[in-house]
């Protein structure tokens, strides 16, 4: 089976320390491969991705009331132009060490600040938003899952964030995990 997804970069963003972030990492080409692609192609990807879900959901639905399959999808395929945003059920892994461990001036307590050594590096991060609504520490190490949007416009020049789950590991775990080939 060919994935839909073949030529998104890799899900686990290697670049692990934030000096490791720059202009060709790994990361910038995940976020520039969201930006730069047609969004109505992505939505359709993404559709096709998540259809088996739809299909499910939309029979459980007709027991109650009379909302077919077909027309999850095609709501499924309206959801950006109304939203503003899509959602990609894609995950990506990510550096714990990419963000600031004690941010001083966030907005809502579940924002993450970049570190400032990776934000001079990324050209895009200032079209980056980070909402961690959880964090875990586990033997000294810590993680966290939660959003990355990306800023970007539809093909229409409306604004069509795209909005990615990430899982953050710290940065010794995932050069571990480097190492031993995973």
């Amino acid at each position: 089976m060919i994935s839909i997804y073949q030529n998104i970069p890799d899900s686990i963003v290697w670049d692990i320390f934030p000096k490791d972030f720059d202009y060709n990492c790994s990361f910038e080409r995940l976020i520039q491969y969201w930006k730069k692609n047609n969004f109505d192609f992505l939505i359709e990807e993404e559709r096709k991705r998540v259809s088996p879900f739809l299909k499910s959901w939309g029979r459980q639905l007709q027991k109650v009331c009379s909302i077919s399959t077909d027309d999850l999808l095609d709501y499924f395929l309206q959801t950006p132009s109304l939203s503003g945003v899509l959602y990609c059920s894609h995950s990506t892994v990510l550096s714990e060490s990419f963000f600031t461990p004690q941010p001083e001036h966030i907005k809502y307590p579940t924002d993450r600040v970049i570190a400032p050594e990776a934000s001079g590096l990324l050209p895009s991060s200032k079209d980056l938003t980070f909402s961690f609504p959880r964090k875990y520490e586990f033997a000294d190490f810590y993680n966290s899952w939660g959003f990355i949007r990306i800023e970007r416009l539809n093909e229409q020049g409306n604004g069509a964030g795209v909005l990615l789950s990430v899982v953050t590991l710290d940065a010794e775990i995932l050069a571990l995990l480097k190492k031993h080939g995973f």
